[in-house]
């Protein structure tokens, strides 16, 4: 094991296997949150063989600051260390070209108050499967997942069907690459999506059945462009299988990592209420044609990118966005064979098209709904698990798990987003190590006494709550929905000039969301009367219309292609 220091989201470094994984020791973390806005606590956590694995759903949304000798080093320094985050961590991503949204820094030159040879930084640590054991390189894919049924091997400069010519990388998940193509076709940039070879490959047929017959009229009315449009779509065999590739416009940035890119955390105003406004009327679209997308939260929402930029040659994208970031892959077991086609001979990290929230003008605040690999059709009463991040994930999930889901979960969770989009953090925000109790006892601050059938089945109530329902502990644990608007909301966008909600609005809003996070499905609004909602109507959707304008008036005086949009009159 070698030591090191990786300022890193534990959530990713758990998913590719933790160089402590399995051992006995010690772990210091911060919550991504705390940090975000300047209030960053450290944590020590002493876990062993037998417990490492159970950490894992609850470490999450932690960064990873020191582990075994170095997280007690961290420890001792913590006060020193706190401020130094906050600040880093809010400029390094706004101020750098850079391609991840976390960053590993050497010890001696970032931290100079820990004098210790010893204490130093590397990049690596790492990973296993079967029985091949590779270096561990932050910020992409899990290389032992280039195997037969995974990834397929992409580089720099492969062409994909005889056209698209690989520029940069854009992304991963656990079930596909996603790179930056030049179609050599049409002289325009595109994205590929490079699905495993064991994908699912639903989603493009979910997606062109989406996109058909538009809604004529007005722009603003055409809810299809909300959704990506199919530019293409084929298999490519490899060495790993058969894989699907789905071929779309690139996006810029999705919503979460444009928060985390600015120091606040937050979206000017007008922009917030676009955003929101784009997320109800591209929900509203896939509800009408009879699905549900299952996984809503902010890193499925991107930015688009304006057409300007199949203006610049790959060299002047290069100029601009910083050349691909080349990571040798390093195989260290010494049985294995020296070449492996089923490996790429180096990895890639995402490049950065985007930029901070608070830097996005209303006329750039158009968003693109991605990533449709889990949605699904209620209809078929064949999906009861919830694929949603644990603070966004709907109560029935837990407590009606043998139930089909519904149109419904999708609601609970856009609720969440729309108060995401308007505040600095999440609205069931989790702190360090918070279990799915102390979400639940969040839930019910805000929302009241749960169903009683869901009460009888929540085996740890006695530790929130007494037999008659009332909150134990401190007073200052209990987060009620005007608090969390004043202080995640009103406050901060007011210290930060980002723009506050009068009081009219502030109460329909609050309004709004409490009857779409309604404890039983049946009584939340169903996408329709939330698309016709007071606060829709008269904040979000004309600050949508505004923007559309904006960006229509902007692409006009530089000359520039509108992208097909004319608004009516």
């Amino acid at each position: 094991m070698r030591s090191h220091v990786v300022f890193a989201q534990a959530e990713q470094d758990w998913n590719h296997g933790m160089p402590f994984r399995g051992q006995t020791g010690y772990i210091a973390v911060s919550s991504r949150d705390e940090i975000s806005t300047n209030f960053c606590n450290i944590h020590t956590l002493k876990f062993s063989t037998l417990d490492a694995d159970a950490l894992k759903p609850k470490i999450n949304n932690y960064l990873l600051l020191g582990f075994g000798y170095h997280a007690r080093l961290v420890m001792k320094h913590a006060l020193q260390m706190r401020t130094w985050l906050s600040r880093q961590f809010l400029s390094w991503r706004a101020a750098n070209k850079g391609i991840c949204s976390s960053f590993c820094f050497t010890t001696r030159t970032r931290f100079n108050f820990l004098q210790n040879s010893r204490f130093i930084q590397s990049h690596y640590s790492t990973v296993s499967a079967e029985n091949v054991e590779y270096e561990y390189i932050d910020e992409v894919e899990d290389i032992s997942r280039y195997q037969p049924g995974g990834y397929h091997p992409i580089h720099i400069d492969d062409r994909l069907n005889k056209r698209y010519r690989i520029v940069h990388k854009l992304g991963y998940g656990s079930y596909s690459t996603v790179w930056l193509a030049f179609d050599e076709k049409l002289g325009t940039y595109v994205a590929i999506k490079v699905g495993t070879s064991s994908a699912d490959c639903k989603e493009a047929n979910i997606l062109s059945q989406l996109s058909q017959s538009p809604v004529r009229g007005d722009v603003w009315e055409d809810k299809t462009l909300l959704i990506p449009a199919v530019l293409d779509s084929f298999d490519v065999s490899g060495p790993n299988g058969t894989h699907p590739c789905l071929v779309t416009h690139p996006a810029r940035c999705n919503l979460r990592d444009a928060k985390e890119a600015s120091g606040y955390r937050l979206f000017q105003l007008d922009a917030a209420r676009s955003l929101a406004a784009q997320l109800v009327m591209a929900l509203s679209l896939i509800h009408d044609r009879g699905y549900a997308h299952g996984d809503l939260h902010l890193g499925n929402f991107f930015l688009q990118l304006p057409s300007s930029l199949d203006n610049l040659s790959v060299e002047e994208l290069y100029a601009r966005y910083g050349q691909p970031d080349k990571e040798p892959v390093v195989c260290l077991d010494p049985n294995a064979p020296s070449k492996n086609p089923s490996v790429p001979s180096y990895a890639i990290t995402p490049a950065w098209l985007g930029a901070p929230s608070t830097d996005i003008p209303l006329s750039e605040a158009m968003l693109i709904l991605s990533d449709f690999g889990v949605a699904f059709r209620p209809g078929d009463k064949s999906r009861l698990k919830s694929h949603t991040p644990l603070v966004m994930r709907p109560p029935e999930s837990l407590f009606e798990p043998e139930t089909p889901l519904t149109f419904a979960s999708d609601i609970w969770s856009l609720g969440c987003v729309i108060f995401e989009l308007l505040a600095h953090r999440s609205l069931i925000s989790g702190y360090f190590l918070e279990t799915q109790d102390e979400m639940t006892a969040a839930q019910v601050h805000l929302q009241g006494p749960m169903p009683p059938t869901w009460w009888k089945k929540w085996d740890n109530r006695s530790m929130y709550y007494d037999e008659e329902g009332k909150p134990l502990g401190p007073p200052y644990d209990h987060w009620s929905w005007e608090r969390k608007f004043r202080e995640w909301v009103q406050s901060p966008r007011q210290r930060w000039g980002t723009g506050t909600l009068a009081e009219d609005e502030l109460d329909e809003v609050m309004k709004l969301l409490q009857r779409m996070l309604a404890w039983k499905p049946s009584e939340r609004l169903d996408i329709y009367s939330v698309l016709n909602s007071e606060w829709m109507t008269r904040w979000a959707l004309p600050a949508y219309k505004k923007g559309l304008e904006a960006r229509c008036a902007v692409a006009l005086s530089s000359g520039s292609d509108t992208g097909g949009v004319t608004l009516g009159a």
